[in-house]
């Protein structure tokens, strides 16, 4: 049986930590870690009799580290809901205006009239908020899942497009939903509940949600791929540690 150690960190993680699990993972028959810097390290403290080192791009959680820098919210609401706008207007505005310069919520949403237009030109932070109408390719929905940081999807149907393109890109999701569970989204991990009913649950959401996708998780195909890699001919026993600074590990 082949022992198989996987080892992930976080960006700028110190890279002894690495040299400190050496002893520990010695004799294991291939090493995965997320980090160039990290694999030099290991093949270092092995020396000359040591396991295969590789890097794996699921291990990293730094890989998305590259994004920009303003939090971009993207909300897809029903059709000429003027109560999920309120809520989500009210969930947006809670954001103290010393940090609102970093934030943007984006609406797409179908509407008639010039209704929900105004109740976003009145709402406190409306500099910071687009809306978005008219109907979405699905090229257009994966364009907005790219340049986004999170999605926000109003009680969506079993089928929903928003809400599959954006497990398929791995990106953090906020349901808001009167239901307790949602009939998407179950065992996604990068999938979270609000109450449509509570502004403040969903302000606390979508801050969770941008906790998330400053991680920096790896996407699904990138899993996938590390699957294939450690299901080899013969069975393999898998380790898992992190790289974690304390700091980080204390949160």
């Amino acid at each position: 049986m082949a022992t198989i150690v996987a080892c992930a960190s976080l960006p700028k993680a110190k890279h002894t930590r690495a040299v400190a699990l050496a002893d520990t993972i010695s004799r294991a028959d291939l090493v995965l870690v997320g980090d160039e810097a990290d694999a030099a390290a290991l093949i270092s403290a092995f020396g000359s009799s040591r396991p295969t080192v590789e890097v794996h791009r699921a291990l990293s959680l730094g890989n998305r580290v590259g994004r920009s820098t303003v939090h971009r919210i993207t909300a897809f609401l029903p059709r000429d809901s003027t109560s999920t706008l309120c809520t989500l207007l009210a969930a947006f505005d809670a954001i103290p205006e010393a940090w609102i310069h970093g934030y943007q919520l984006q609406v797409v949403m179908r509407h008639t009239g010039g209704v929900l237009p105004q109740m976003i030109a009145n709402s406190y932070h409306a500099d910071h908020v687009r809306l978005i109408s008219g109907d979405l390719s699905t090229p257009g929905i994966e364009e907005l899942c790219a340049e986004s940081s999170i999605l926000s999807v109003a009680d969506p149907p079993f089928d929903s497009r928003a809400f599959s393109t954006a497990m398929d890109c791995g990106i953090a999701t906020v349901v808001l939903s009167t239901a307790s569970i949602p009939d998407v989204g179950r065992g996604y991990v990068g999938g979270l509940i609000a109450d449509l009913s509570h502004p403040a649950s969903v302000h606390v959401a979508l801050l969770h949600a941008l906790r998330l996708q400053e991680l920096g998780f790896p996407s699904p195909d990138a899993w996938e791929e590390f699957a294939l890699r450690v299901h080899g001919p013969a069975p393999a026993r898998v380790e898992v540690h992190r790289l974690l600074e304390p700091a980080v590990q204390a949160r």
